[in-house]
């Protein structure tokens, strides 16, 4: 994990908060259970800091989201630290460095970040590049998931609104949405309503537009 040096010190705390917070998971779900080990690729794929494993860390104060990730579909040069030679890019709004949510956006950036190490891991094999409706959804599960496991019990949704959505009466109702933390159904429907109404997705399971 490389990255911008004014960010290194906030980012390895929230780092650290996400590690206590997989103690928690790990608690709840197992130490073998794919859940757990979703979780641990989420926070392993970010290596150690200033170990040059290929993942590197950006702040941006114009970044419209709290992060996102890009994977390069061209390997970089291969070394004992980053044997696949993957050149992944995280950039985390400046504001959300110092916001309580940046372990959740550490959780939820790393989710893709693990996806695409496993995609260039695999060659960059059309069938190890999941759909951006699949990555999106793991994502935002395992945030929610992971809040559970800390004993929260309610979660809220913001969906930004397409102009069009705000003008149809019968998506007025659209821009809140509760989910229930103890109930795994809910969390699902919740991701998946999200994912369907906000502007910046716009997807369903049936997307089959790829993450990378």
């Amino acid at each position: 994990m490389s990255g911008l040096a004014c960010h290194y010190k906030r980012f390895e705390a929230g780092r650290q908060n996400a590690l206590a917070l997989l103690e928690k998971y790990k608690e709840r779900h197992g130490e073998n259970s794919k859940k757990y080990k979703k979780a641990k690729s989420a926070i392993d794929v970010y290596g150690t800091p200033g170990e040059k494993n290929g993942v590197k860390i950006l702040g941006s104060a114009t970044l419209e989201y709290s992060g996102t990730t890009s994977v390069s579909p061209v390997r970089s040069k291969k070394t004992d630290a980053n044997p696949t030679g993957q050149d992944i890019e995280i950039t985390i709004n400046a504001e959300t460095f110092v916001s309580e949510d940046l372990v959740y956006t550490i959780l939820h950036e790393g989710s893709h970040a693990a996806d695409g190490a496993k995609w260039v891991a695999s060659g960059f094999s059309d069938s190890a590049n999941p759909t951006w409706f699949q990555t999106e959804f793991d994502a935002f599960m395992l945030g929610l998931d992971v809040a559970a496991a800390n004993g929260e019990t309610v979660a809220w949704f913001k969906i930004e609104q397409t102009e069009e959505d705000k003008q149809n009466p019968l998506t007025l109702w659209l821009p809140w949405r509760k989910v229930d933390l103890t109930s795994e159904t809910d969390m699902e429907r919740g991701v998946k309503h999200y994912l369907k109404w906000d502007k910046t997705y716009k997807l369903t399971p049936e997307n089959k537009k790829k993450a990378f």
